[in-house]
């Protein structure tokens, strides 16, 4: 998803889902830029969730400009731990 926000505060709270419609947990979801790094949060720490065990999560952040997601499944997370 991308979308485009001058200098707004933003809450973003949504379900991750897979195919057959049913939540999926530990998902990490990222606000990040374009080029990839990641918008900060208030007190500085990348703007990002984890999604709890119904799949949900929410995120909120001050973005300037252009923004999208970066979703990585919980299979990457494990991976990236190793």
């Amino acid at each position: 998803m991308k979308t485009e926000i001058w200098g707004q505060s933003i809450t973003l709270e949504a379900t991750v889902t897979d195919r057959q419609g049913n939540p999926v947990p530990n998902v990490t979801v990222t606000v990040v830029h374009d080029d990839g790094t990641p918008y900060k949060d208030s007190v500085g720490n990348p703007a990002r969730s984890v999604t709890d065990k119904n799949g949900r999560y929410k995120i909120k952040a001050n973005v300037k400009r252009t923004f999208r997601l970066e979703v990585v499944p919980p299979q990457q997370n494990q991976n990236q731990k190793e």
